[in-house]
């Protein structure tokens, strides 16, 4: 059961680490798919990252569980403990799937769900433009 649990951690910690990071664009196989995430890229990177990270803490939650099973703790609580932790996590990811629809359908999305790594590049960017145009000008 140790095993079991470990290697289900290490696969949900790797599915979900590029979720979180936002680097999976749409698509029809991988993340959190719905018919607006699949459509809508404002809803796809936010609700992929909320479920990219909710998978972390259930990979953790499951590594913690491993650790514990090894060591004989929480017996027969453990399984229905993860199955209710994990649909927690499925619901908490839906109810914010949920709300980023409402705000992008209002106009938004209100809240910035890009990492600072996007928005850091996406400011050297126009900075690298700026430069450039300086220069140009000056010959």
């Amino acid at each position: 059961m140790t095993t079991l649990f470990a290697g289900l951690a290490l696969l949900f910690f790797l599915i979900s680490v590029p979720l979180a990071a936002g680097k999976i664009p749409p698509n029809r196989l991988y993340g959190f798919r719905t018919p607006r995430t699949v459509k809508d890229e404002r809803v796809w990177y936010p609700t992929n990252r909320i479920a990219g990270r909710n998978g972390i803490v259930f990979a953790m939650a499951l590594a913690l569980s491993a650790a514990l099973s090894g060591f004989g703790i929480l017996g027969g609580w453990l399984v229905p403990a993860l199955v209710l932790f994990f649909l927690g996590g499925l619901m908490s990811t839906f109810v914010s799937a949920s709300n980023i629809v409402n705000q992008v359908d209002k106009g938004g999305p209100l809240i910035d769900y890009r990492s600072s790594f996007e928005r850091n590049r996406q400011h050297d960017a126009g900075k690298a433009r700026d430069k450039l145009l300086d220069k140009l000008r000056k010959e």
